[in-house]
């Protein structure tokens, strides 16, 4: 992979720590909206390391 390509991948894919600063909120609770029942925040498991868009919060 091209090192623009990851890059850009970096900034647009966050993990849970970085997603957690990034909206001033806990693991816990990212983990929480997850799993909602409805309009729940999607993410994806990779290598498992769990990503979220970082165009999806909020």
């Amino acid at each position: 992979m091209k090192t623009h390509q990851r890059s850009r991948i970096d900034v647009e894919w966050l993990g849970l720590k970085r997603l957690a600063h990034y909206v001033s909120t806990s693991e816990r609770t990212i983990r929480r909206w997850m799993h909602l029942p409805v309009d729940p925040l999607p993410a994806v498991r990779v290598g498992g390391k769990i990503l979220v868009r970082r165009s999806e919060p909020g």
